[in-house]
């Protein structure tokens, strides 16, 4: 068997068929796929027990162990000379392997070879918002593999794992995923990889990279995925570092040749000297002081340093005090969230957010609903700064229709006009009241940010100047004609062109009372 693919599956059953079918379509024919489904509580098995093709071997997990695991447990079921992954919401063009096959065949000093990659949404269409994280991260020139672990240190990963063709022999030498991985298990095998071989990246998208809806990709920009990979990514620097060997130090650094000292080496002093660049993150630079300390707490290694580099404990504090480590420098996160009401008030515990990309086009949103049939309320934050928001559409998805939400809103917003709402504030709240049913599944929301954080408040002023100024007319004249008739007021009042919020109802209340 010349190529092993693997493919681990995991509550895909949207996309696996797709996924599988796009692997046996391949033009190169000579392969085995291994399947392992990682106890999905969707109907993933299901779709994949249809397929008939004698080359798959279908094996499940009697619990969930996650993708790391399942991976390495795929692995070392493999028979191939070559190794393919295939996540399974992921799709190859039919000639991916052929020309993959052909590279490795020819080029034998190369360990793996990649391809740029389409990036596609759920619907399999092309991505075209240029300002997302994965829009054009995969699209890398060639490099050396010295160059390349400069790069991954500096920059990060910038290869797209699924397009990956490598030799099972690598693993072997290198090792598999490290198990307690999460965000980064491929970063991590880059840079074991690139310490011992070449890599090739074929300039053609034969990969299609799915991105999904509300952030739901293992490698999403969410906040516990942010925090797990600052801390994956710390234990990874201080391993690579530490397995740098001296004869390769120059050529991955070659920035590092100025701490050169032709009558020694301390490499751990230069690798400190480097995390503490300008180019690396708060993580890397913590590393840097680590080591740093460790050398000048050593009798011997602090006169090395003194004597070679001129660097004592008062260049290290000095060194300290212009790294504000663990000093946060917050930028805001937008966020839309989703507080339900189950019979204790609103409470953050029982609530749900998405994170808020920064640009002006639809954006579309669907909340899991859990204890409905003690739900009492939703309360719906569009933003957690100040906005002017456009709704589409707001739906309840129950397990036996669509309910259209719009006729049980209301709104803390300073105005609203027909399906759009304005918020000054940072406290911008929708509330979905009189909840009568017990088997809804879901909250759809579909929206337009129209202006957001400081664009938003002269657009809310404005807008309510002009509301207040027409209801005031209204007042006017109806107070003319108060004499003749009591109910004049009310009648004029309630036939206005739009709903105004509850501010504004608050304010013509109050003209009534002093009325």
């Amino acid at each position: 068997m010349k190529v092993s693919i693997v493919i681990p599956s995991y509550n895909h059953e949207k996309f696996i068929n797709h996924a599988v079918q796009s692997a046996l379509n391949q033009s190169y024919q000579n392969f085995e796929i291994i399947i392992i489904d990682d106890k999905s509580i969707d109907s993933s098995e299901h779709v994949i027990q249809k397929f008939t093709d004698t080359r798959i071997k279908f094996f499940k997990n009697l619990k969930n162990l996650g993708a790391v695991v399942t991976l390495n447990k795929m692995l070392s079921l493999c028979s191939g000379e070559y190794i393919a992954l295939l996540n399974s919401d992921d799709i190859w063009e039919k000639d991916k392997l052929e020309k993959q096959v052909a590279f490795l065949d020819k080029n034998t000093h190369i360990g793996a070879v990649f391809s740029h990659a389409h990036i596609i949404d759920e619907e399999d269409k092309i991505f075209t918002n240029n300002e997302h994280f994965y829009y054009s991260i995969f699209d890398q020139p060639n490099r050396t593999r010295h160059e390349w672990l400069n790069y991954f240190f500096y920059q990060g990963n910038a290869i797209c794992h699924p397009s990956m063709l490598i030799r099972k022999e690598c693993y072997v030498n290198c090792g598999m995923y490290q198990d307690s991985f999460v965000q980064l298990p491929d970063y991590d095998m880059w840079l074991r990889l690139c310490l011992k071989y070449e890599i090739h990246i074929l300039p053609e998208k034969l990969t299609s990279f799915r991105i999904l809806e509300n952030e739901a990709n293992t490698s999403s920009n969410t906040p516990k995925n942010n925090t797990r990979t600052t801390i994956e990514h710390f234990y990874i620097i201080k391993k690579f570092l530490a397995s740098i060997p001296k004869e390769d130090l120059y050529k991955i650094f070659p920035e590092a040749l100025k701490y050169h000292n032709k009558n020694g080496l301390i490499l751990e002093f230069i690798l400190a000297m480097v995390a503490l660049g300008e180019k690396t993150n708060k993580s890397t630079k913590l590393l840097g002081f680590i080591l740093l300390h460790e050398l000048i707490n050593n009798s011997k290694t602090r006169k090395l340093l003194q004597t070679l580099y001129n660097f004592n404990y008062r260049n290290l504090s000095e060194m300290a005090a212009k790294h504000p480590i663990f000093i946060s420098e917050y930028i805001p996160k937008l966020h839309i969230q989703l507080f339900q009401d189950i019979g204790e008030g609103i409470k953050e515990e029982n609530s749900m957010k998405f994170p808020i990309h920064r640009k002006m086009e639809l954006q579309e949103f669907t909340f899991p609903l859990s204890n409905t049939q003690d739900l009492h309320l939703l309360r719906l934050d569009p933003l957690n700064e100040p906005c002017v928001i456009k709704i589409t559409e707001l739906t309840l998805i129950t397990n036996h229709e669509t309910i259209n939400l719009f006729p049980y809103l209301s709104s803390n917003g300073c105005l609203v006009k027909n399906d759009t709402f304005y918020f000054e504030t940072n406290d911008s709240n929708i509330y979905i009241t009189n909840l009568k049913f017990d088997d809804a599944k879901a909250l759809k929301i579909q929206l337009k940010y129209l202006y957001m954080e400081a664009k938003a408040l002269p657009i809310c002023m404005k807008e309510t100047s002009i509301a207040l100024h027409k209801t005031k007319i209204i007042l006017d004249n109806s107070i003319q004609e108060l004499a003749q008739n009591n109910q004049k007021l009310d009648t004029i009042l309630n036939s206005k062109i739009w709903k105004l919020s509850t501010p504004l109802q608050k304010f013509i209340q109050l003209i009534r009372q002093k009325k």
